[in-house]
């Protein structure tokens, strides 16, 4: 036991020294633990972030347009476009342009609305922010005074053409076209086949 002994009478002979060591491993490995501690806090959050990203990537919004009314107007045309958000998370709406054109029904050249089929970017006129399973209304006055329901079976293509683009909560931006042809028979709007116009990001 006189190594023993031996030890513990030079740790007491120096126990200054030996606190002041003692106390500075300690600070270090406290150090060291707040660094790790910091690092796997950060790479939780790292690993929320891109969970939730994902999450909303998988169940994103969706703009699409659920119907076009013609509201009867003496002067011009004036038409109801519905859109809903048929996705699962929120969608931002930056952009709701609608354009009212006609066109000949053989050659699909212009006849009048504009005379052609540019459609300019134009700020939403209701809340932007629609949440999953929310409609929206846009009302839309075209500066063209006839009413489509007045119309002949020369106009046979009156068209209501538009896009909605819209943001998900992880800022990604996307895009849905629809077009519309007024049908003289049912006096109302049916969702046309064009696919120039008719498409969904």
């Amino acid at each position: 036991m006189n190594w023993l002994s031996a030890t513990m009478a030079l740790l007491d002979a120096h126990n200054g020294a030996v606190t002041a060591l003692a106390t500075a491993s300690i600070a270090v490995f406290t150090l060291a633990l707040i660094l790790v501690t910091g690092r796997q806090a950060r790479m939780a959050r790292d690993a929320l972030a891109l969970a939730t990203r994902e999450f909303v990537s998988s169940h994103r919004p969706r703009i699409k347009v659920r119907n076009v009314f013609n509201m009867k107007s003496s002067d011009c045309w004036h038409v109801q476009v519905v859109i809903v958000n048929a996705g699962e998370t929120n969608a931002t709406v930056e952009v709701a342009s609608t354009k009212i054109v006609i066109r000949n029904a053989t050659t699909l050249a212009w006849i009048d609305g504009g005379g052609d089929e540019t459609i300019h970017d134009t700020a939403p006129n209701f809340p932007p922010v629609m949440a999953s399973g929310e409609p929206r209304v846009s009302i839309f006055r075209s500066a063209v005074k006839k009413d489509p329901s007045s119309l002949s079976d020369l106009y046979s293509q009156i068209c209501v053409i538009g896009k909605v683009r819209y943001r998900d909560d992880n800022k990604a931006v996307r895009e849905t076209g629809f077009f519309w042809t007024w049908n003289i028979v049912t006096q109302r709007f049916d969702p046309g086949a064009d696919h120039q116009f008719s498409y969904e990001d």
